[in-house]
């Protein structure tokens, strides 16, 4: 969006525009919707030209997102979730999928059949989500089960049996006395490779997940399927050879692959149907 394009958008324009392809829904969700804009103080609150935009370009995503429900199924938002989100929503529109949950979650608490599903902590995860963050929980397809993650340690070795190897494979091992040095790493199709600055964004983004209660990540679980790991477990023997090029390890200890799991919560499971899909 270049900043020539902001101060032409008239707010009535797009959203009359929208009103002739949905006339009924469109006019049922501005119905819903004006008293809030009332309270939040609409226009005198939005006076800058990106605010402008940004609530312009929300309320037409609202109106394509609650296109397929009839106007009767249309209800006024709860101001204790509408209002924050018109508040919060004013500076995203740079940012499609960030702004895109605000407009799905106001879809959601807009839609009768749907509206207990909106939570007002929702606002909150949006507003602590990355761009990067956003983008993967819109496009990811992750699994309702378990889901492939791994940490790289350096920890004692524990001899060379089956009994202190991991089943799923010789590339990996069971947690041993020792630290880590990149924890619960997953790899994400948004991600456009693996080396090692991914590997640690990939690291920051899992356990920001973890923080805001989307995943979780049992202990002692792992995938058992080890395709499942095999593009994560690429990049982290990669980065174990640059390390091992660097710095000879004591010979009591090694690096480690740990093979772990990360869980989509309830919790997430919720927000995803609410802001996302």
């Amino acid at each position: 969006m270049s900043d020539s394009n902001i101060p032409n958008l008239k707010l009535h324009k797009i959203i009359d525009s929208t009103k002739k392809a949905l006339p009924e829904t469109a006019s049922a969700v501005d119905h819903a919707l004006s008293s809030v804009l009332n309270i939040v103080g609409y226009p005198t609150n939005y006076v800058s030209e990106y605010a402008k935009y940004s609530i312009s370009k929300l309320q037409k995503k609202l109106n394509e997102k609650l296109s397929n429900t009839s106007s009767d199924k249309v209800v006024s938002p709860p101001v204790h979730i509408a209002a924050p989100i018109l508040e919060k929503s004013r500076f995203t529109a740079d940012c499609e999928e960030l702004h895109s949950m605000f407009a799905s979650l106001l879809a959601t608490s807009m839609n009768y059949d749907t509206q207990s599903l909106a939570h007002p902590a929702f606002i909150r995860i949006i507003e602590e989500l990355s761009p990067l963050e956003a983008k993967i929980l819109t496009n990811e397809n992750f699994d309702r089960g378990y889901n492939a993650m791994a940490s790289l340690r350096i920890q004692e070795k524990r001899g060379s049996s089956m009994f202190f190897k991991n089943p799923l494979s010789d590339d990996y091992r069971w947690l041993t006395t020792g630290h880590s040095l990149i924890e619960h790493m997953m790899s994400y199709q948004s991600l456009n490779d693996l080396s090692v600055e991914q590997l640690v964004l990939s690291s920051s983004i899992t356990n920001n997940f973890n923080r805001l209660g989307i995943f979780e990540f049992p202990s002692g679980i792992h995938v058992s399927s080890i395709k499942r790991y095999e593009t994560l477990t690429a990049a982290i023997k990669n980065y174990i050879d640059v390390c091992s090029k660097r710095e000879k390890l004591p010979a009591n200890l090694e690096y480690a692959i740990i093979p772990e799991a990360a869980v989509l919560t309830e919790f997430g499971r919720r927000f995803i149907a609410a802001c996302v899909r």
